[in-house]
C-alpha cells in the first residue's frame, strides 16, 4: 500500500500525502506496539520518492519582477494559496557554511549575503523552474498579469529549421 501511495505522491498535496501515509502506517503497524507519532515517522526515509524540485531564487529580484515587496510570512502565505511551498529562506553564505561546517580552513569570503528563497515546485510545472516562470505564475494568480495566449505560426511554404542540442 505504501508503494501505491508513493507512486501518486506527485498528484496530491503534501499534507494529504502525510495524512494518507500516517493512516496507512497505523493500519499496518504490526511490527511494533509503540504508538505511531511524527517522531517515529522521521526515521522513515522516503525523501527520494516524495521530493519535488527545489528552485533557489534571489528574493529581491523576484519581488522586483512581481512589482511588490512581501514579508517572509506574506510570501509564504501567497505560495501556500497558489499551491507551492516556500521551503527555506537562506543566503549563499549560509548554504555554503552549512556544507563546509566540517571542513576547517575554508573561507566563505566574497559569497553573497542576499536572501534566497528556496521554493518547492510541483514536478509537472516545468515553466516554474526559473525566476521568470515563478514570477509570471504568481502575477497571473494575483491578477496583475493576464494569461498569455499562444498561437501557432503558419509555416506553410517556409523551410523547416532543425536545432541540434
Amino acid at each position: 500500500i505504501l508503494y501505491r501511495l508513493f507512486n501518486v505522491s506527485l498528484l496530491i498535496n503534501r499534507n494529504l500525502m502525510f495524512r494518507l501515509l500516517v493512516n496507512a502506517l497505523k493500519k499496518h503497524h504490526s511490527i511494533s506496539k509503540a504508538p505511531l507519532s511524527c517522531s517515529s515517522l522521521r526515521n522513515f526515509n522516503c525523501s527520494a520518492t516524495l521530493r519535488m524540485p527545489t528552485v533557489g531564487v534571489n528574493r529581491d529580484n523576484l519581488f522586483a519582477r512581481m512589482g511588490k515587496t512581501y514579508t517572509d510570512e506574506e510570501f509564504d502565505h501567497l505560495c501556500f494559496e497558489y499551491g507551492i511551498e516556500l521551503d527555506d529562506v537562506t543566503s549563499e553564505r549560509e548554504m555554503l557554511s552549512k556544507e563546509l561546517k566540517d571542513k576547517e580552513g575554508l573561507d566563505v569570503e566574497g559569497v553573497s549575503d542576499d536572501v534566497i528563497y528556496r521554493i518547492d515546485i510541483p514536478a509537472n510545472r516545468y515553466d516554474m523552474l526559473c525566476i521568470e516562470g515563478i514570477s509570471r505564475a504568481l502575477n497571473i494568480f494575483r491578477g496583475v498579469e493576464k494569461i498569455p495566449k499562444y498561437t501557432l505560426a503558419n509555416m506553410e511554404g517556409k523551410p523547416l529549421q532543425q536545432m541540434i542540442v
